[in-house]
């Protein structure tokens, strides 16, 4: 299996919206809701950026519905972390005793036991022949994961899913520290172009702010779009609407599945936001991101918010 970055360069013609969505994590009527808000058609470029499956308990069901969307839209998937666990475990038993051995018990809804229990194998415990079956059984899954890229890069914009130090020879960097790359936000890089990046819930950066909006680095270029999706009880998905053009204007939009209502009451006196006069929208507004507070800004990351060994805060390797 590559140890080293596989980088993509596809060409987006002029004039197509490209949609970046993340952090998914096996929540497919979210993903359903999500597309159905932005009114998601065969014109549009999305680029799902990693951690499309895990933690989640749709992630089988996710995965088999991307695979269909791929056939009639275009979209292109990159593999994030938990992606990249699920395609090792096809791939190699490296991980079998460091990882797997204490991962899968906890985690009934895994997608390599969805799989197990989808084709009657009992004892998934029994790794090597699980394995050996689930490259039998499901050749078409292990294709498309083997296909994931870990960088998609064009001429204006990279997609990464934990990020990466530099744009330069990025085919040359270690896969696994581009897709689980905690924090990125805060290790002070900055680039030509933008950045979009996942794994990191956008709520880590502002603890003090309810907010699961994208975050935009823009003297950066970096945005940061993880809405706690399947983690956080008020996660939301995500939908960053890219500028067609270096220097436009981003939008987004957002799907949480909670009911909507309106204030009759005047909200002049709740207060301001701590972070001072905000863009105009809001979740699902299609309104602009929140910027990203200087570091003194941010109190610790608490670690209630590291789930899973395969999220934030963790390696199992």
């Amino acid at each position: 299996m590559e140890n080293t970055a596989r980088v993509i360069h596809p060409e987006f013609a002029a004039g197509r919206r490209i949609l970046a969505v993340s952090d998914i994590h096996g929540n497919l009527p979210f993903f359903r809701g999500l597309l159905q808000k932005v009114r998601f058609t065969p014109e549009d470029i999305l680029v799902l950026d990693g951690d499309m499956l895990e933690k989640g308990r749709d992630s089988l069901a996710l995965l088999r519905y991307m695979m269909e969307l791929s056939r009639t839209h275009t979209v292109y998937p990159i593999c994030g972390n938990c992606d990249g666990l699920v395609f090792r475990f096809f791939e190699t038993d490296e991980l079998d005793g460091r990882f797997y051995a204490s991962y899968l018990p906890q985690h009934p809804e895994s997608t390599i036991r969805q799989l197990a229990d989808e084709m009657g194998f009992e004892d998934w415990m029994d790794f090597p022949g699980l394995r050996a079956a689930l490259r039998e059984r499901y050749p078409e899954i292990h294709a498309w994961l083997a296909g994931l890229p870990t960088i998609l890069e064009t001429e204006h914009l990279v997609f990464v899913h934990g990020g990466v130090p530099s744009l330069e020879h990025m085919e040359t960097l270690d896969r696994w520290k581009c897709m689980k790359n905690d924090d990125f936000l805060s290790q002070g890089h900055s680039f030509r172009r933008w950045c979009i990046v996942g794994h990191w819930p956008v709520t880590l950066y502002h603890p003090h702010v309810p907010s699961a909006a994208p975050l935009l680095a823009e003297g950066r270029h970096i945005a940061s779009i993880d809405g706690g999706c399947s983690l956080k009880v008020d996660g939301q998905l995500n939908a960053l609407v890219l500028p067609e053009r270096p220097g436009g204007a981003f939008s987004w939009f957002a799907y949480d599945g909670l009911p909507t209502a309106t204030a009759l009451d005047p909200v002049g006196g709740l207060g301001k936001h701590p972070l001072g006069p905000q863009r105009p929208g809001g979740a699902g507004a299609g309104g602009g991101a929140l910027p990203l507070p200087p570091p003194g800004d941010r109190p610790g990351l608490g670690g209630a918010h590291r789930v899973s060994l395969c999220g934030p805060g963790s390696d199992p390797v």
